[in-house]
This record gives C-alpha cells, structure tokens and sequence, in this order.
C-alpha cells in the first residue's frame, strides 16, 4: 500500500468507530475482520457464467434493434449503460441461458486493460446479455450482491487483480480463477447495511468528483477560447481588422494572411509500425511512441513501449527535439492533437499512428502552428473531415493536413503570441492540476472507505457522517 493509500485509509479510520472484536485471517491484504464474520470463496457462494466465445457471432449479425449485448464499455460508470450498446436477436440471445441477465447480477471484466472492473444490475430495461469479456456473477444465496460488487471495487480485489496482470501477457481471468478468489462474509442483515451506507456516501463522493470535473471542462473551454482569439485575432485590442472570407472565422488582424500548411511545410512524414514490448524501455533501449505521448500541446517521452533488443530500427525515424507531431489516428475528441517536441529521451522512434511535420521556419514558428491546431478554428478544421469505419476511431490523412489553415502574422509577432499564451496557459494547466489533484484524492478516499468497510476495518452501523470533507 502507498503512503498516500495509507493516508486516506487512516483518514476513513478516523471517522467511524471500529469494531472492538477482531480476529485474524490468512488473507494477503486484509489480516484481520470483526470476530463474528466469516471468509468464503466466491465459487461456494456463487455461479460464475461467462461466453465461451462467440459461437460464430459475428459484428454483421447486430440488429438495429432487439436483445442488449452489454460489453466492457457498458459496465464502467457508477451506472450501467443500457443505452449504447448492440442488439442481438432472440435466437442469439437464447442460445446461451446461463447469461441472461438477472436483476441483482454482478458482471466483472475479465480481459485486457479493464480486467477487474464491476457493476451491478439493478434494473432491466428489457432482456440482455453480455459479449465473451464479462463474467456473471450470481449469489446462490447469503451473499448481497451490492455488497459483492463493492467487495470487487475493494483495494484487496483489486491488488490481486493487479498481481496477476503483472504475470500475463494479455490479462485474462479464467472463471476457475474466480471461483477461487477469497471472500468476507458478514452476517447478511449486516451486509445490507454495509451496502446502503456505502450507496449513500460514495454518492456524495461522486458528486463531488462530477462539480470538479465540471470545473475542468470550464476550465478547458477557458483555454480553449484564449488560444484561439490569439491565433486569429491577436493580442493587442486595437488593431485593424479585415473579413476573413471565412463565417467560422470572421474578421482577422488587416496584416494577417490565411495560409494552408502545404504553403509552408516542406514534407509530411508517417512513422513505423514496429511490434514492441508492453513496457517502458531502459536507458540504452529502443522504444516508439505512443500516441498518448502527444497532449494537448505538451511532448511526453515517458508515454512509450520498449522495442525487442534484437530490432534494428530505422534511425531516420528517429523523434529530434524541435519536431512537430500531429496525431493521425485517434478518437474524435484527440485525433489531430499536437505538439513540439521538448528534449525527447535518446533513441525514441516515431509511431505510424503519427505525422511528422517539417516547416518553413523562416516563415513559420512551430510553437504558433501548434497553438493555431489547439484553437477552435484548427480543431474544427481537423474533426470535420476526419474519416473512419466506426465512431471510435477516425482518421486524417496526409492531404488533410496539407490542406489546414492558419492566420499567420510576421514571425516576430508569432512568437510574441507564443510567449503570451505559453504564461497564461500555464497558468491555467496548474489550475487544472490542482483541481484533478483534489479528484484523485477523492477517488483515493472512495476506494479506502469500501475497502475498510468491506473488509470490517470500520463499523458502519450506526449514523454516519452528512458530507465528505474536502481532502488535501
């Protein structure tokens, strides 16, 4: 456990009572529950159900509308999503009885990057089952299933859960590992009240965590609207305007000419597509980008994959300081993002998911460009033609690029802009930073109090507090 775990668990002890008989457990983890709960394992309390594989279902067999098949996506938000999901038929959906979805099943992701997540039904809109990545869950009796689900959301569940990821190639859980996963079992009177306290004080928490975000959605739109009147319409309040011949556009600055980036770019360059390792490379190792490694403006090395010691790559590949990188692939929200690259770690390679930009720089300050991709104009540029075969993967091709626009002023008052807005965005990224600080610490205190109260580190059966205080 981190000292910053420890604190907030220490922070949930401090503000309920405890139970004054304990006795310990062999459980890594846990060591000790109140004295009159008992330990289980999940197969002797519950059937545990899942796909086996697809019986030849395939994507082209979705109906436009019929029986939900729930997947990973659907299962987690606090609430499960039972609206943007696919439809199968009655015949597929019937083939397979032991997951028909029951009220009080509890599904868990049991592949990939979300292995370990939960969610409970507690309501059915009409007849669903789910894809071959959930499991279902369901008590044979003596086991609440709300109380099951938050014992999933548990530190306990899941550094098991991350143990075993660290083992596997791809994460998988096979239903014999579940079955085998070690259980507390209190009284289920007991149970029930663990559950309704934990309903109504994560509600509280995570309405708190919805107004934060909310405030660096502002926050963001903030910066959004500054970086973009500076790109088109400049810093300085008095200068003469013109019609830009553009409606989305408006007016631009008298002395500002609207360019097209194939005026200035000398090449448009697609990285590699290397197979590399899930892992972050050593010093003197090879590694690729991610695409994560693009955001917002901001260059982040660390965001990479080590490639095999054994593959030679093509230096000419290479990532350089000062390079200007465009995300060719993404969702619709990232794809286009960009940045200048700042003192890149050696030996790092660029993905072909990314474009390498070369420009004029006589003409044209990378630093402004960048800007001028982020703004409101840029991104309405790059998202309106982005093209792809499903709505969660677009993409923008090499003549796209060539095609944006920018107002470009003389270069000197370009980097002029850049200074100004490289302060006040600054100022404005440590704002969210702190305000993402405080949701982490919230998300932090959330899991330290179901894991204390699933596990009987505090005693919740009597009142509990109105509020959650605001953590520090």
């Amino acid at each position: 456990m981190t000292l910053l775990r420890a604190s907030r668990a220490a922070s949930v002890k401090g503000r309920w009572p405890s139970y004054s008989d304990m006795k310990p457990i062999n459980i890594e983890w846990i060591g000790e529950i109140p004295s009159h709960w008992a330990t289980s394992k999940l197969g002797a309390r519950c059937s545990v159900k899942a796909r086996l594989g697809w019986k030849g279902l395939k994507a082209s067999e979705y109906v436009d509308d019929g029986y939900i098949l729930l997947s990973t996506p659907n299962i987690k938000s606090n609430a499960i999503d039972f609206t943007n999901v696919n439809y199968i038929t009655e015949s597929r959906y019937r083939e397979s009885p032991e997951i028909m979805l029951e009220i009080d099943d509890v599904l868990i992701a049991k592949d990939g990057s979300t292995l370990g997540i939960s969610n409970v039904i507690r309501g059915l809109p009409r007849p669903a089952t789910v894809n071959s990545s959930i499991a279902v869950i369901r008590s044979r009796g003596g086991l609440d299933p709300l109380f099951l689900n938050y014992f999933f959301s548990s530190s306990y569940f899941q550094s098991v859960i991350e143990q075993m990821k660290d083992g596997m190639g791809v994460p998988h859980l096979f239903q014999a590992d579940l079955r085998k996963f070690s259980l507390i079992k209190p009284p289920m009177e007991e149970q029930r009240s663990i559950s309704t306290f934990l309903d109504r004080e994560t509600a509280k928490i995570d309405a708190l965590i919805a107004k934060k975000q909310r405030l660096i959605e502002l926050i963001e739109e903030k910066r959004t609207a500054l970086i973009n009147h500076a790109v088109t319409k400049g810093v300085d309040p008095g200068i003469l305007m013109k019609e830009s011949g553009i409606d989305s556009l408006g007016q631009i600055p008298r002395d500002w000419e609207l360019l097209s980036v194939r005026r200035f770019a000398t090449s448009v360059e697609q990285g590699w597509s290397p197979v590399a390792e899930d892992r972050q490379a050593e010093d003197e190792e090879w590694a690729v980008i991610k695409l994560s490694a693009i955001h917002k403006g901001h260059f982040r090395s660390s965001e990479h994959k080590a490639l095999p010691k054994e593959l030679i790559p093509e230096r000419r590949y290479e990532i350089r300081d000062g390079d200007f990188l465009i995300t060719r692939s993404n969702t619709p929200d990232l794809v286009g993002d960009v940045c200048v690259v700042g003192f890149p770690r050696s030996r790092l390679m660029l993905c072909d998911l990314v474009y390498r930009v070369q420009v004029d720089e006589e003409r044209i300050d990378k630093r402004f460009l960048s800007y001028s991709m982020l703004s409101q104009f840029g991104r309405h540029q790059i998202t309106v033609e982005a093209r792809g075969s499903s709505q969660s993967m677009v993409k923008i091709a090499q003549s796209h690029v060539r095609s944006l626009m920018i107002v470009a002023p003389r270069k000197q008052e370009q980097q002029s802009i850049v200074r100004f807005l490289d302060e006040s965005t600054g100022r404005i990224d440590r704002l969210v930073s702190k305000v993402g600080d405080g949701i982490e610490k919230l998300h932090e205190y959330r899991t330290a109090l179901i894991s204390a109260a699933v596990t009987g580190k505090i005693d919740v059966r009597g009142e509990a507090p109105d509020e959650p205080e605001e953590l520090s």
